[in-house]
């Protein structure tokens, strides 16, 4: 008999490499802007320099990221394979401001 830890692995390997072919929730770092894929035709952009501030608040299978921006809008991102989570670091670090 499998362990179900052994389905549980695969199941989460699975999930993951589909998330990645489908480019859902998946970002990257452009010119100065943060451009998140929300499928294979839709996009959210936010620049760096108008994040004021930006959180991550930790859940068991992603992180869920709460950015301020300039204008006021407060956007809530997952980010499951901590790609966001690099990026804000390494481009905006200075303007986190809590993680729990």
């Amino acid at each position: 008999m499998w362990p179900v830890d052994f389905f549980d692995r695969i199941g989460s390997w699975l999930q993951r490499q589909l998330g990645r072919v489908t480019k859902v929730d998946r970002y990257e770092f452009v010119s100065g802007t943060i451009i998140r894929q929300c499928g294979s035709s839709e996009s959210d952009i936010v620049s760096v320099s108008d994040i004021v501030e930006w959180s991550i608040y930790h859940e068991m299978v992603f992180d869920v990221i709460t950015i301020v921006t300039s204008r006021g809008t407060t956007l809530r991102w997952l980010d499951a394979d901590n790609s966001l989570i690099n990026i804000l670091r390494q481009y905006a670090g200075s303007k986190m401001v809590a993680e729990s």
